[in-house]
């Protein structure tokens, strides 16, 4: 049996935190963890192998892999572009290069059939991550939409650390397309990374985990998300943020910081006392209102499914109808008038004339011929 938590973010997720209009303009970003601490955190948490999956960047897994290379792969988590007027998805690819990379950086720009033919044709592991949640606020997400990227997926993330309900909804799709789920901590703080994993049962090795992944000979195990760690986790990221700006002010001196960052001096004596307090409002609030979305988008989902279940009913009783139907005329069609089978009375009369005609075959003497 082998666990890798294979939902896990560095430095190398870039992008800014879009909680709320303090951390965008502040411009905090995603995870500012070295891709050392969560190798360390992931082996002392019982993971047999380690990777990081950073949004569209495999700088920090570069790394990661020179440092760490014989229990250690590859993999990145792609934002995919969605259909018009519609959200946009993320797929885990793992066990990539950096040649592969750049190929499914242009594929991911097309479109998620564009991008999922890539990734069979080189025939890579890959997963649908956190189906239900949102990755924009606008537009909502669709059930026709959610339904249309599992059909696509050969796996989909069945528990995310960073999720509650996102993954019962995960769970109750999973198990009605019959598609084999995984699991990752999702975490950008280096706080949870290893309490989420994906195991493979039967794998021996790295390259066996890889395999039965392909194959879908996994499940996923540990902790789901809350609003504690939800919290917690956003309050880490601003205290990371809190440090790197000083360790920046620090590298390029206070007027080439000052030239770049206008006010700087406010914002650092006002920044850090409040911003872990506005951090954890965020993050109650946010997840609160994804809770919310996710309840919804759950409903609608099982209400699809009972459409659908009920249009089946009625399709196959139509159909057992209609071949009733068609059985009884054929048997009708079998059923000949009785006389075409059984002799009239002439026929019959005509039978019996000529056996008992015939004195030689017929005894008609019933007296004792002894007596």
């Amino acid at each position: 049996m082998k666990k890798v938590d294979i939902h896990v973010h560095s430095r190398g997720s870039q992008q800014v935190v879009r909680g709320s209009s303090v951390t965008k303009s502040l411009g905090i970003k995603e995870s500012y963890v070295t891709f050392e601490h969560q190798y360390r955190l992931a082996k002392s948490r019982g993971m047999d192998y380690v990777t990081i999956s950073d949004h569209n960047s495999i700088s920090e897994a570069v790394k990661l892999v020179e440092a760490y290379p014989k229990d250690t792969f590859m993999s990145c988590e792609y934002l995919i572009k969605g259909k018009p007027g519609c959200q946009d998805l993320e797929i885990l690819v793992l066990d990539i290069d950096q040649h592969l990379h750049g190929e499914l950086m242009e594929a991911a720009a097309l479109g998620v059939k564009a991008f999922v033919d890539l990734v069979r044709k080189e025939g890579r592991p890959f997963t649908l991550a956190h189906p239900a949640w949102a990755v924009q606020p606008k537009p909502r997400l669709t059930v026709g939409e959610l339904e249309e990227w599992v059909d696509m997926c050969d796996i989909i993330e069945g528990i995310n650390g960073d999720c509650q309900r996102e993954n019962e909804v995960a769970h109750i799709i999973a198990k009605y397309k019959k598609k084999p789920m995984s699991g990752g901590s999702d975490d950008h703080s280096g706080l949870y990374t290893g309490l989420t994993y994906t195991v493979a049962p039967d794998a021996g090795s790295k390259e066996e985990f890889l395999q039965h992944f392909r194959e879908g000979r996994i499940y996923p195990d540990g902790e789901w998300g809350s609003i504690r760690k939800f919290s917690r986790e956003l309050t880490a990221i601003g205290k990371a943020y809190i440090a790197s700006e000083k360790c920046k002010r620090k590298t390029m001196g206070i007027r080439k910081y000052a030239a770049v960052h206008p006010g700087w001096l406010l914002r650092s004596m006002i920044v850090p006392p409040i911003l872990p307090l506005i951090l954890m409002m965020t993050a109650r609030f946010s997840k609160e209102a994804y809770e919310v979305r996710c309840k919804q988008l759950e409903d609608a989902y099982l209400a699809h499914i009972k459409q659908k279940h009920e249009q089946l009913i009625h399709e196959v009783i139509g159909s057992l109808e209609k071949k009733l139907e068609t059985s009884i005329e054929s048997l009708e069609g079998m059923v000949r008038p009785s006389d075409k089978y059984i002799p009239t009375y002439s026929l019959v009369e005509k039978v019996i004339k000529y056996i008992f005609g015939k004195k030689d075959y017929v005894h008609t003497d019933f007296t004792d011929r002894n007596a």
